[in-house]
């Protein structure tokens, strides 16, 4: 009978060898217990198998033990995975096991030779499913959950049933109107839209119906919302200003618009002042008309909030990371303005919470897959169309150029000046 340690095979990974003495093997099956209620026994569901794992002993001994090393060294730190001879079981593939890393042990008392640690897991299928979680759904989600909290939360703190904080309550809608219509304005001038009248009929209509509406809170935050979504739409809508054509309003220069205007916007109405001054200074506030008063355009400021950030993550484009982070920034602050506010209920600071952090994340990949801004000095006077063909090769960026830069003329951008241009990295 052959000896068993004729069969062993001598360990290597990824084509590295080393004397390995010892491999701790796990095996085995995934498996769940439930304990339900009002019965006996258990129920069991069976997962599947277990990844196999591997925690490794090796080492390299010799004169020339440190080019050994450093070549263990170099495959660790590439990417796997990789073929590990098991000296008792044959070739696996595998990967370095999740927080696992390389344990190096050397010592001047016993030199030549190092002594490796390290823990394996099988590669599995590379083809496998991925999980690929969209940033932009995320964002959705989490801003319709922060524009129900606050709605159902706001009619907490308004005692409708008093004469003066209901007529303070109407007022403070009056004034959100009027902050709506003169933004309105502002973004239809900035984007160079001209329609709009069922938007302006809209708000003019909830200036006339507020004593009604707030008769029926939900009713009045519905309409509310769908009014903020409404100047939310007027950014989505290209059809007076196609930034692809010379004769847009902003020639390549859409986008920035776009998103200044809609940052503008937002900064805007989430700053109404709804609350009614002491008729002299130092006279008498009534507590629960300027509380009503608050929470409306708290209300209104977190919906501007969400739906713009909402914005910036479904339709309105982003043409640059430096864009991206500052927009996505801006916005940021307004939402961390109402975390940071003590009068904040509980369910809304979870909401806003997590709105913050699906911000957070899809600034992450919008920095990471946008290009970004960098400065371009032309040696001379050229059109934008030479100049986009020298740095891109496709002269039809040239209203690229002309729209950031604010160029007068695109056949004669002056030569020696400072230019922005967007870069792939």
């Amino acid at each position: 009978m052959a000896d068993w340690r004729d069969s062993l095979l001598p360990g290597s990974i990824g084509g590295v060898p080393m004397f390995i003495s010892e491999v701790k093997s796990s095996v085995g099956r995934r498996t769940t217990s439930r304990e339900l209620p009002f019965r006996d026994t258990p129920s069991r569901e069976d997962l599947g198998k277990r990844a196999r794992r591997f925690s490794v002993s090796g080492f390299v001994i010799g004169p020339g033990y440190l080019a050994e090393r450093d070549a263990v060294i170099d495959l660790f730190e590439t990417r796997g995975p990789w073929l590990f001879t098991h000296p008792w079981w044959g070739e696996l593939s595998v990967i370095l096991d999740e927080g696992a890393f390389l344990d190096i042990q050397e010592s001047d008392s016993q030199g030549g030779w190092a002594r490796f640690n390290f823990a394996l897991v099988e590669s599995g299928n590379p083809d496998g499913a991925k999980i690929s979680v969209s940033t932009s759904a995320a964002l959705s989600v989490a801003s319709q959950a922060a524009i129900a909290a606050v709605s159902a939360d706001t009619p907490k703190k308004m005692k409708l049933g008093i004469g003066a904080v209901f007529s303070a309550a109407a007022k403070a809608v009056g004034k959100i109107s009027g902050a709506m219509l003169k933004s309105k304005r502002k973004v239809m001038g900035a984007l160079g839209v001209s329609q709009a009248a069922g938007l302006s009929d809209a708000l003019a209509d909830l200036n006339t119906s507020a004593n009604k509406l707030l008769n029926t809170p939900a009713e009045l935050f519905t309409t509310l919302n769908g009014l903020v979504a409404a100047l939310k739409a007027i950014f989505t809508d290209t059809s007076a200003a196609d930034e692809d054509s010379p004769n847009a309003a902003y020639p390549g220069g859409g986008k920035k618009i776009r998103a200044e205007a809609a940052i503008a916007m937002a900064e805007e109405l989430a700053e109404v002042d709804t609350v009614t001054p002491p008729p002299f200074p130092g006279g008498p506030v009534d507590p629960d008309a300027q509380a009503a008063e608050k929470a409306i355009s708290k209300a209104v400021g977190v919906m501007v909030v969400a739906q713009t950030i909402d914005l910036f993550g479904s339709s309105l484009p982003v043409e640059s990371a430096d864009q991206a982070v500052e927009a996505l920034t801006k916005l940021g602050k307004l939402a961390d303005q109402i975390l940071l506010d003590t009068e904040t209920s509980d369910d809304l600071f979870v909401a806003m919470s997590d709105l913050r952090a699906a911000l957070d994340a899809h600034l992450a990949s919008l920095s990471a897959s946008l290009p970004q801004v960098q400065q371009y000095i032309p040696p001379a006077s050229m059109p934008a169309l030479l100049i986009a063909f020298n740095l891109y090769g496709d002269p039809t960026r040239d209203l690229e150029i002309v729209g950031r830069n604010g160029v007068r003329d695109p056949n004669f951008v002056p030569g020696g000046e400072p230019l922005e241009i967007l870069v792939d990295v």
